[in-house]
């Protein structure tokens, strides 16, 4: 290579280091939930439906509820 063409390259290796630097980065999408706010809603859904089990096994135990057991053990797993 030539140092005309060393040059060159060098100057647009350069420019597209200016060019990349001011555009705005893909990870930093705003649009896109973060990992905290997914990992937090997936431990309330868990939390719900654990709640939900614990009410209608209660309900079943004491008679108040006219669910099955097969119902009952569905809904605790």
């Amino acid at each position: 290579m030539s140092d005309m063409n060393i040059t060159q390259v060098l100057a647009q290796m350069r420019s597209m280091s200016i060019e990349a630097g001011n555009k705005p980065s893909e990870i930093q999408k705003t649009d896109q939930p973060d990992f905290a706010s997914l990992l937090k809603q997936s431990i309330d859904t868990v939390n719900d439906a654990q709640s939900t089990s614990n009410k209608m096994a209660t309900a079943f135990e004491t008679g108040e509820s006219d669910a099955s057991l097969a119902e009952v053990m569905i809904s605790m797993q």
